[in-house]
């Protein structure tokens, strides 16, 4: 009766922490570190570990996915004046309600179109989606649900953009494909479609992190800040109120770590 919830999530992360493997990075003050191993790339780059830490909570780290995609990526502008929030509140789902008044709580100062209906139609420069997804173990992510029974044909719902952040469970989930030395990810399907950057978690996300991981990425975009230093400042936040990984360090950031705000 006398452990806190904090004792509770420090127990956590030390658990998480320990059983991560150890990885020999010489590191720099570079903020990306680049791997042409299509084995390692399903590792959760947030997650890796170097000198016993967890080196997303100590720089910004992104991955492009490929090396090509990385020597092709320029600087470019963001219009925040161009944000779409899309979640299926039609559905009546309590978890995808939840999470979407959230993000409205946090961004009441902010301009942002909010869709509430089954099928989106995002073509700002970031548009956000909140739903529920799921991981199968061939194919990376398997899909995404409005609520319980249902499944989306994914091919209509994404639209265009520059940043598209997905606050829905496993979207950033990687799978290697073993039969053309490549990968199974939603992520790529993504960036191939036209957008910059992606931000999506790797594991389930708990719906109390959306709205404050957002006012804080935008916050910092305002302050001229890169994609890839605004996401790790989101994610450190998380990290001040729920000290657990599996918290913090479930945004990852995908393709163009160049993108700033106009």
């Amino acid at each position: 009766p006398f452990i806190t919830r904090e004792d509770i999530w420090q127990k956590e992360k030390c658990s998480i922490v320990d059983n991560l493997p150890e990885f020999n990075i010489p590191l720099s003050s570079r903020e990306i570190v680049i791997f042409s191993d299509v084995g390692f790339s399903s590792y959760p780059h947030n997650l890796i570990k170097v000198e016993g830490e967890i080196l997303g909570l100590k720089q910004a780290v992104s991955s492009p996915l490929s090396f090509d995609n990385y020597v092709k990526y320029e600087e470019q502008k963001v219009d925040l004046q161009k944000i779409n929030v899309w979640a299926p509140i039609v559905e009546g789902d309590i978890a995808i309600s939840i999470a979407f008044a959230k993000i409205k709580e946090n961004l009441d100062n902010v301009k942002v179109v909010y869709e509430e209906g089954l099928i989106p139609n995002p073509c700002s420069d970031i548009n956000v989606f909140v739903s529920h997804g799921g991981r199968d173990g061939n194919s990376g992510f398997r899909g995404l649900y409005p609520s319980d029974g249902k499944a989306y044909n994914m091919d209509k719902i994404f639209g265009t953009g520059k940043i598209a952040i997905m606050f829905v469970c496993h979207a950033g989930s990687i799978v290697e494909n073993y039969y053309s030395n490549s990968t199974h990810t939603l992520v790529k399907r993504l960036l191939q479609s036209g957008y910059q950057a992606v931000i999506s978690p790797s594991w389930s996300l708990n719906v109390s992190i959306p709205g404050i991981w957002m006012k804080k990425f935008i916050r910092s975009m305002e302050n001229g800040n890169t994609i890839s230093y605004s996401v790790n400042k989101a994610n450190l936040y998380i990290e001040s109120i729920y000290i657990s990984p599996g918290a913090s360090s479930a945004m990852h950031l995908f393709g163009n770590d160049r993108l700033t705000s106009n």
